[in-house]
């Protein structure tokens, strides 16, 4: 078997909640542009009762889509694939009765270029060697409101960014991870993941933020191009 492209590696736990209503994806294949990696991250709404399936869903169908698709245009399908699981959602939602939202951070890394498609307040940040760089932008009122999601609004607009592709670390992470650090703790500990044991970096970072005082679920997942 040929060595995958990108090391990557995710954690998610439950922390003080009665349950974990993030869920996690990484997964690699060859596609039409080469080695491909999609990361995604969905913290399932603490305030809908369907919270977690929704999140559980969103990995689900994207992992699905990801092992299937042949497009030539990924990121741009990755953006339309998400826009559906919304209309999906909220289908299941009126068909059987459910209270479904969640956010949803995707990464996709192709050798070429990174794309990220994102709604809601869970966070994609690059390290590029030196600094680190919120790549997305939070769904939230002036006074921490949630104002995009998936699974809750018939018209939503998820955000979509690409780029070339970089070195340097890419992490995916829940609000539960950085609600309670500091952004020069967040980017020193994801600084030491570079080139070296991203399972202990997770740790390390899970750790730093449940010692914050955080009480939330904790998802995260880091990313990057080997050598």
């Amino acid at each position: 078997m040929a060595r995958e492209k990108w090391r990557c590696r995710g954690l998610s736990i439950q922390n003080q909640r009665p349950s974990n209503m993030d869920s996690i994806l990484v997964c690699q294949r060859a596609a039409a542009q080469g080695a491909a990696l999609l990361a995604v991250v969905c913290d399932g709404v603490g305030s809908a009762r369907d919270g977690a399936f929704s999140a559980t869903y969103c990995t689900a169908s994207l992992a699905r889509w990801f092992q299937q698709t042949q497009s030539p245009r990924l990121g741009l399908e990755l953006r339309d694939r998400v826009l559906a699981l919304n209309g999906e959602l909220l289908h299941l939602a009126e068909e059987k009765g459910l209270h479904t939202a969640t956010t949803l951070s995707a990464l996709l890394l192709t050798e070429r270029q990174y794309v990220t498609v994102h709604i809601g307040d869970s966070r994609i940040y690059h390290y590029n060697g030196t600094e680190l760089k919120q790549l997305t932008q939070d769904d939230n009122s002036s006074r921490g409101k949630l104002t995009g999601c998936i699974g809750q609004w018939q018209d939503i607009l998820p955000h979509y960014d690409e780029g070339a592709a970089e070195s340097g670390v890419f992490l995916l992470c829940s609000d539960g991870l950085y609600k309670c650090l500091s952004r020069e703790l967040l980017g020193a500990e994801v600084a030491r993941s570079f080139g070296k044991s991203q399972r202990r970096a997770l740790k390390r970072l899970t750790k730093a933020a449940i010692a914050a005082g955080a009480t939330d679920n904790i998802s995260a997942i880091l990313a990057q191009q080997r050598k």
